[in-house]
């Protein structure tokens, strides 16, 4: 079986538009459901640290969205 260059740009396509998708499906939950396991996990306030939890919150939502555009972009344009 022979792989040419084609097949494995779009299978690098695909694994990377599916971990922006994981990710910001992930982002977009946590801000719409306030989850306190995130926002109070040390990791999370390394992009909010010191900011109220609303603006928190909308960062991560605001993150989440640019990730899924990202991932469609990906998918539509990056074979």
């Amino acid at each position: 079986m022979t792989v040419n260059a084609d097949t494995n740009v779009t299978i690098a396509a695909i694994i990377l538009a599916a971990i922006f998708a994981i990710c910001g499906t992930t982002a977009i939950t946590v801000a719409i459901f306030n989850s306190d396991w995130f926002f109070k996990s040390p990791n999370a306030g390394i992009f909010t640290f010191g900011l109220p939890r609303l603006w928190q919150r909308l960062i991560y939502g605001v993150a989440g969205m640019l990730m899924l555009i990202s991932a469609f972009y990906i998918l539509t344009y990056g074979h």
